[in-house]
């Protein structure tokens, strides 16, 4: 609605992002009749993670029977009412519910105050990536016969995610809302931190059994993001447990947990029902991943064979076994499965990839043979983010986590945890493991490496608190206890700023020590003479106390790792609450030096030529548009362009792969006139028509940095540029005479 207020927006997105994110999945649980085994958390973290994979299944029926997203979002929300009715009906004619304690409001209660503050911060929409992102979500919620061939923001390119689940959801949450996908892709962050702290919170519940460890584990996630520490990491669209509405970021700490911890309770389950739920909800999930983003189903298939390996070694139950190791395979003929698709629909992906694979290539044969063994690959294109390996508290977390799962053997999980953790570790050490890793899998798959192991350490932060908190509360006279609890405060508010780099300086050894504790606690589940040692050092049940001494020992940890700048609670300078606001929050970007003399520069469409292109310009429409401007037209409006601007590096760094055409007339236009094709006083009119036959355009956008030359230029021809949009600084064109 025009000129709507903040608390109306604000309402709609929350009552859509609700509908299509989790009212699916939790009637999905209710009618299965195991909701009744879950708490109430632990519900909406399921319910979560079962609607990421109907939203899926949507994504799959929109575009291969080209069913339009606003008519697919009308059709889930009238499911949701008639499943609620019948799912009511049902309750009332068969007693019980979800439990509820009282830890979990609390949490929740903490939870809702993050979502708040996430909803005013909001996820940026500033590089290059984002904006195609944000042209994608526009694009799908508006095109009447969406296909795989026609919803990328360029014309002549099929998407590298041909069925993107997360660009749908949000696609469907914006047309339920009937709200911009801009403002629905910068305010959904409040939905996702919240989907990200629920899931770590369900996972320690399903692998510890026990509400304490649980709660702690939610608790210490929650408090960790609200300082920052478990926030955003810049330069890597990664905000941790306040995802970003990156499409990476949201596979890696939504999508992925979602799966991981439907996953824990197909291992874990009993009884006919339970397994056939959570294993059809496995295999919808892990297609689901696969298809938003492939490199997290990789970490996936890591985690299962590490799993499976670990369970033969240790003799374990044989229907866990045997669940793991079908999972496996399953997992691994899907991925070849869908990847050979992927090849054949999307071709110019194995030419983009193929630099950096030849540079991995040249690397490992320049390597000497110690090379290969003597330290982690150190290199500043495949593993560019090895330092967070031990940035804040993950090179700790890495190095004592282990001891949880060694204290903590509650079965399967607690051996998928070790596992898992030890196979990532080996893999990271020795380039023996990495380079290959890397060749077989996807070359960036180690631009930060600890990303592979993230959400065991997310899970086991709070529980290793509470071992110490634990220990502490042993002790019987309240003045020991007091001093080592001082003591403990100490050592933590020593190790937590300056073990990292201690730790990095010894990157090797420091591995082959986390290989070795995990090792350890696998041990655990078999030798009795471990399992004494570590009940008698790592005692488990809890002691009167115990809560007391881990809230000092978390203030501390919350305090010495604070980083104001990704605090949820440190709110921009400008807080942007309606669509509109959100609209004209991109600025132009001056050309060359700053100063009266500058041009006009990069400028994002007028609101006034947006409101024409949505009522008059045919979405079909492809657009020849300047690819000098940093503002690609389709983050503000759905038509296509010809090819994405080269003036941004993020985006653009494989352009001649996925825009040949355009870059071929590039290149001969700059080799001739040393300017961009069309875009120019030179050109004759013939080339300035054979580049638009060759790039398919309908439409001509001039923009203010070449609006006073183009007018005249084009102007010279009005039988093939005809006029159809002029406000001033834009200007559109239609063409004429061309095939």
């Amino acid at each position: 609605m025009p000129g709507e207020g903040a608390l109306l927006s604000g309402l709609k997105l929350v009552s859509a992002a609700l509908t299509v994110g989790l009212v699916p999945g939790v009637l999905c649980l209710l009618a299965s009749g195991l909701a009744t085994q879950v708490s109430l958390l632990e519900t909406a973290a399921l319910g979560i993670a079962l609607s990421l994979a109907i939203a899926q299944g949507f994504t799959m029926v929109i575009l291969l029977l080209h069913v339009p997203v606003g008519g697919a979002a009308m059709t889930l929300a009238a499911g949701c009412v008639g499943g609620g009715l019948l799912v009511t009906w049902r309750a009332r004619r068969a007693p019980g519910g979800v439990p509820v304690g009282r830890e979990e409001l609390a949490l929740g209660g903490l939870i809702l105050l993050l979502s708040a503050l996430l909803y005013v911060r909001g996820s940026p929409v500033m590089s290059g990536e984002d904006r195609i992102h944000a042209g994608v979500i526009r694009r799908l919620g508006l095109l009447p016969r969406p296909a795989l061939d026609n919803f990328y923001v360029a014309a002549g390119v099929v998407y590298p995610h041909p069925f993107p689940g997360a660009h749908v959801l949000v696609a469907m949450i914006g047309r339920l809302a009937d709200l911009d996908a801009l403002f629905v892709y910068r305010k959904l962050r409040f939905f996702w931190g919240p989907a990200a702290l629920l899931l770590v919170y369900a996972g320690a519940r399903v692998v510890f059994r026990r509400r304490d460890l649980a709660f702690v584990s939610g608790a210490t996630a929650v408090v960790l993001v609200a300082v920052g520490a478990f926030s955003e990491v810049p330069k890597f669209f990664w905000a941790q447990l306040a995802p970003y509405s990156h499409v990476g970021d949201l596979a890696m700490n939504v999508f992925l947990p979602a799966l991981l911890v439907v996953l824990f309770h197909f291992v874990t389950g009993t009884g006919r029902r339970a397994v056939l739920f959570f294993g059809c909800a496995t295999l919808a999930l892990i297609v689901t991943v696969t298809m938003v983003h492939i490199r997290e189903i990789v970490q996936v298939v890591v985690y299962l064979g590490s799993f499976t390996v670990a369970l033969a070694a240790l003799r374990a139950d044989r229907a866990v076994l045997a669940r793991a190791a079908g999972l496996f395979v399953v997992t691994v003929g899907l991925v070849e499965g869908y990847v050979t698709f992927h090849r054949r629909l999307v071709d110019y992906v194995g030419p983009a990839l193929a630099p950096a694979t030849e540079r991995l290539g040249r690397l490992a044969a320049e390597m000497s043979l110690w090379d290969w063994v003597a330290s982690p690959l150190n290199d500043s294109t495949f593993s560019i983010g090895l330092r967070t390996l031990f940035s804040g508290p993950n090179g700790l977390l890495l190095l004592l986590c282990p001891l949880v799962l060694l204290a903590f053997r509650t079965g399967a999980l607690t051996i998928f945890f070790a596992a898992s953790m030890a196979g990532y570790a080996l893999i990271i050490r020795f380039p023996a493991l990495t380079i290959p890793y890397l060749q077989l899998t996807y070359v960036e798959m180690f631009f930060a490496p600890v990303r592979n192991v993230i959400f065991f350490l997310y899970v086991l932060a709070g529980p290793l608190l509470y071992l110490g908190a634990n220990a502490i509360a042993r002790l019987r006279r309240r003045w020991v206890a007091a001093g080592a609890l001082a003591l403990t405060c100490l050592v933590l508010w020593r190790v937590w700023k300056y073990g990292g780099r201690v730790l990095e300086r010894y990157q090797g050894l420091f591995l082959l020590i986390v290989v070795l504790l995990c090792v350890i606690a696998l041990a655990a589940h078999r030798s009795a003479a471990v399992q004494r040692l570590a009940g008698r050092l790592l005692p488990t049940a809890p002691r009167a106390g115990w809560v007391i001494a881990w809230l000092v020992l978390l203030t501390v940890t919350a305090v010495r790792l604070a980083v104001p700048a990704s605090s949820p609670f440190v709110l921009p300078l400008r807080v942007l609450l309606t669509p509109e606001a959100v609209l004209l929050d991109f600025p132009c970007i001056p050309q060359g030096t700053p100063g009266p003399e500058a041009g006009p520069g990069s400028c994002p469409p007028s609101p006034g030529l947006v409101r024409w292109a949505g009522r008059h310009l045919p979405i079909s429409a492809v657009m020849a548009n300047n690819t000098l401007n940093r503002y690609a037209p389709p983050s503000f409006m759905p038509q296509r362009i010809v090819a994405w601007p080269t003036a941004d590096t993020s985006a653009s760094v494989v352009g001649h792969a996925v825009y040949p055409e355009y870059y071929r007339f590039l290149d001969a236009s700059m080799a001739t006139y040393g300017a961009q094709p069309l875009f120019n006083a030179r050109e004759s009119l013939a080339e300035r028509r054979r580049f638009l036959e060759a790039v398919k355009a309908t439409h001509v956008l001039v923009d203010p940095m070449v609006y006073a030359e183009m007018k005249r230029v084009l102007a010279a021809w009005p039988e093939t540029f005809h006029l159809v949009f002029d406000d001033g600084r834009w200007a559109v064109y239609e063409v004429r005479g061309t095939s």
